[in-house]
């Protein structure tokens, strides 16, 4: 992991392998901005930002060989965008695609802030952007091992908590991204348990596991058929965070399917193996979990993992199979690829009866999702005026969060003709919001959230900002600040 320190030291004596400057753009002119380095300096640096082609403008990036008068070897030139528009976001971005692109092993920034929010924005997206995964590959990628921030103004007391809290935010959405990022055949439902335990061992965390054999004792009737065709079975992972002085008492429930071939409703080949990433929500939970407790949160916290493997075994689930859920509502499954939602009902439906005050879950749960939304944002619904707190509390942490509608002819849309409801609707239109009207019948009358995260859970695309190839963590931070409004 890279190690994160303050910096009242004199910027151009700082002895590191790259000096990150950061560079705004003003009336189609670049310029350097917030740097501690002479006017001079500053000048001479200046005359050079249109042969390196640095623009300004945020996702920009250029390198510079250092002038004799700073101790670093090179300048890394990271624009900012607008100075006048200069916010914890665009900080966030710049820091973390100048991280991202950087090949240097110790990094210095010189961009002098007056606020800690601000400095926490800086060092929390130099540490998103300095991710690197590369456990399976021989020839490992250049990671970043250390980096200094200039603390500017900001008082030692606040620069000190700024950084902890930007490392802890940092290391739980990195927890959050090894997870997804592993392979199902490293990653399933009894490996996802380890791993949780492992997380949160040293932590004021209570965890207990359910197995196959309890969950059908249990009446976990959709957890136990989308696991049954897989020859790794299903769990249930329960996280209790209990802090003494908790003002309020929340559930967290993660989508856990470690890998999804669709079962017997089997997807296409093409793309199949980013099917490793459908635990997202889980491991978003997870992370925000451990967030939570190493910030010492005063709130009650259980949060539920959802673990299971879909796949089309002989002992699969078949399209017309009726489930009974642990609510007792009975599901005809007129699709197995539609599983997250019914791993998710026993999930939700354990939650609601606790003194739990509110429920938030997280799914990759629709392909829907991303033809609404794109793959950066995520949707947003649910009940109790939960989805505008938590949508909030996103965009104040500089996530893509979208507040989607309840449809009001959801429930008609879900009704089976043999059961309860079914797990997927022959309407088409609105399959976002039908899945969410589908989850919407475990969650009794308790204030609630249901976060889409199928667009911006994994990133196919270029780096962009502090958003890495691959797994993203997105919506980690999000509610470790949905949490610190509780």
């Amino acid at each position: 992991m890279t190690d994160f320190n303050l910096s009242t030291q004199n910027a151009a004596e700082l002895a590191v392998d790259a000096l990150v400057l950061a560079v705004s753009k003003e009336n189609e002119t670049a310029k350097i901005v917030k740097s501690s380095l002479s006017s001079e300096v500053i000048s001479r640096l200046n005359e050079q930002l249109e042969l390196v082609q640095a623009s300004g403008k945020l996702d920009s990036f250029a390198v510079l060989p250092a002038p004799a008068e700073v101790a670093a070897k090179a300048i890394i030139l990271t624009g900012i965008g607008k100075l006048s528009d200069l916010d914890a976001q665009s900080l966030r971005r710049a820091a973390g695609y100048a991280t991202g692109k950087s090949k240097f092993a110790r990094l210095a920034f010189d961009i002098q802030l007056d606020e800690a929010d601000l400095l926490n924005a800086l060092i929390t997206g130099a540490g998103l952007g300095a991710y690197r995964f590369d456990a399976y590959k021989s020839e490992k990628d250049k990671h970043i091992a250390e980096i200094h921030f200039a603390t500017g103004t900001v008082s030692e007391a606040e620069a000190k908590t700024a950084l902890e809290t930007a490392e802890i935010e940092v290391a739980s959405t990195n927890l959050t991204r090894d997870l997804v990022n592993t392979p199902a055949l490293d990653l399933y439902p009894g490996e996802f348990v380890e791993r949780a335990k492992a997380a949160v061992a040293d932590l004021p965390i209570e965890c207990e596991v359910w197995d196959f054999e309890r969950l059908q004792a249990e009446g976990c009737g959709g957890l136990v058929g989308v696991g049954r065709g897989s020859s790794r079975p299903p769990f249930l992972v329960k996280l209790s965070y209990r802090p003494a002085a908790a003002k309020s008492h929340i559930a967290l429930i993660g989508k856990g399917i470690t890998f999804d071939t669709g079962g017997i409703s089997l997807k296409p080949a093409t793309n199949m193996g980013l099917m490793k990433t459908d635990m997202g929500g889980a491991a978003t939970v997870l992370g925000a979990t451990v967030a939570a407790a190493k910030l010492e949160l005063p709130v009650q916290i259980d949060t539920y993992l959802a673990l299971a493997e879909n796949m089309p075994g002989g002992n699969a689930q078949r399209p017309s199979d009726v489930l009974t859920m642990r609510n007792g509502v009975k599901v005809e499954v007129t699709n197995t690829d539609a599983e997250g939602r019914l791993v998710m009902a026993d999930a939700l439906s354990l939650a609601g009866e606790t003194s739990a005050q509110m429920l938030v879950d997280v799914a990759t749960l629709t392909g829907a999702a991303v033809v609404a939304l794109g793959n950066r944002y995520a949707g947003v619904m649910g009940q109790g005026g939960l989805p505008a707190k938590v949508t909030a509390a996103a965009q104040a942490a500089g996530e893509s969060f979208w507040e989607m509608p309840m449809l009001e002819e959801g429930p008609e849309a879900n009704k089976s003709k043999v059961a309860d409801i079914m797990n997927s609707s022959k309407i088409r239109a609105g399959g976002m919001m039908l899945a969410g009207d589908f989850l919407s019948n475990f969650v009794g009358d308790l204030p609630w959230a249901h976060i889409d995260i199928a667009g911006p859970a994994f990133n196919e695309q270029s780096q962009w900002g502090y958003t890495v190839e691959g797994a993203t963590g997105a919506g980690v931070r999000s509610l470790v600040n949905f949490l610190r409004t509780l």
